[in-house]
């Protein structure tokens, strides 16, 4: 006969082993594909919190402060470059692009390039799907970033019309050191 305690032990271990297999599923596997959606909440959420937005300008506040190492607020904003291919469904083109600072709410409002000076925040490519992209703007729209840097003029070259050559135009970007989010405490 197998003593009660150890009946209790074996239900015990067998419970543990049941909470963590549900907390294991509960977290995307190591090196799982995931949504659009599901990469700019993971992207936003790994932006550290602001401690406080004191001492930052809006956006359109960009003439006022070229030149100067400032502290922008906005949002993340893209033009996307999709392809352009006749489907059955609304969702057959590949869209691409990289995040800019802008105003989500005034689309008359320059936008701002965003240029990292090192590694760490270089992941503003973003891919998606055209059906996604209402819900990828959705999400990267409700969070205030602050970002910190040298804000300059530059030239952008984009050769998206290969029959008229590369386009030239002169755009803002911020070179920027540190971001973060402007969240409720």
């Amino acid at each position: 006969m197998v003593p009660r305690s150890s009946i209790l032990s074996l239900a015990l271990v067998a419970a543990v082993s049941a909470a963590f297999a549900g907390c294991a599923r509960a977290r995307p596997a190591r090196g799982a594909v995931l949504t659009p959606v599901e990469r700019i909440d993971q992207f936003l959420a790994a932006i550290p919190t602001c401690p406080s937005t004191d001492g930052t300008f809006p956006i359109t506040a960009i003439e006022k402060v070229r030149g100067r190492v400032v502290k922008l607020r906005g949002h993340l904003i893209y033009a996307p470059f999709c392809t352009s291919m006749k489907c059955k469904d609304a969702c057959c083109n590949q869209c691409r692009g990289s995040w800019e600072l802008g105003e989500a709410v005034d689309a008359s409002a320059p936008s701002i390039l965003l240029h990292a000076v090192d590694e760490r925040w270089r992941r503003t490519q973003w891919t998606a799907m055209d059906c996604e992209l209402g819900p990828l703007r959705a999400r990267a729209s409700a969070v205030t970033i602050i970002v910190t840097g040298t804000l300059r003029r530059t030239s952008e070259c984009s050769s998206l019309d290969r029959h008229s050559g590369p386009l030239l135009s002169i755009r803002d970007e911020l070179v920027y050191t540190a971001m973060c989010a402007a969240r409720e405490r």
